[in-house]
C-alpha cells in the first residue's frame, strides 16, 4: 500500500487493523531522509497533533525497511546523494529529539550518519541496480535477515 507521503488517518487505521486483526506484519519502505523517518514515526507512535487517537491509529509493531545510512554505504549510493537543505537539517534535529528516538541507539546512529553525509537518498535510487531490484532483492533480503529498525 502506498500513502504517497504522510499517511492519512484512514490508511493508518487500516494498517493497524491488518496488523492487529489479521496478524500481518507492517513494514515502512521510504526514502532515506528525515521525512521518511518522520512518516515511519507517525505510523509507529501516532502524530503529536492526534496523540489522543494513537490507540486507534498507531501501529507499534511497524518496522522500518526504508533506506538507512547503512544501505547508502552497502549499495554504494553516493552518486545518488541529494544534498541536505536547511529544512532537512532542521527536521533531522527535531526527530532525533523525539522521546521515542532520543534513547534509541540504532536510530541515533542513523541520524549521526545522515548528518555526516549531509545528504539524503530517494528510494528510486535503488532502481539503478535494476528495474526489479527493490522487489526481487532489496526487500526480500532485508526481511529475511531481519534488517529493519524498530
Amino acid at each position: 500500500m502506498s500513502s504517497q507521503g504522510q499517511t492519512t488517518r484512514g490508511i493508518r487505521r487500516l494498517l493497524q487493523r491488518l496488523n492487529k486483526e489479521a496478524k500481518l506484519p507492517i513494514y515502512v519502505l521510504c526514502d532515506g531522509d528525515p521525512y521518511g523517518v518522520y512518516i515511519y514515526s507517525v505510523l509507529k507512535f501516532g502524530s503529536i497533533s492526534l496523540a489522543h487517537m494513537a490507540d486507534v491509529l498507531a501501529v507499534p509493531e511497524v518496522r522500518y525497511l526504508g533506506i538507512t545510512a547503512d544501505d547508502m554505504i552497502k549499495y554504494d549510493m553516493k552518486k545518488h546523494f541529494i544534498k541536505f537543505k536547511d529544512v532537512d537539517i532542521e527536521r533531522l534535529k527535531q526527530i532525533s529529539q523525539y522521546e521515542w528516538f532520543k534513547n534509541n541507539k540504532a536510530w541515533q546512529r542513523q541520524f549521526k550518519m545522515m548528518k555526516e553525509f549531509g545528504a539524503k537518498v530517494e528510494i528510486q535510487a535503488l532502481s539503478s541496480k535494476g528495474i526489479s531490484f527493490i522487489s526481487d532483492n532489496y526487500l526480500p533480503e532485508k526481511i529475511k535477515s531481519k534488517d529493519w529498525i524498530d
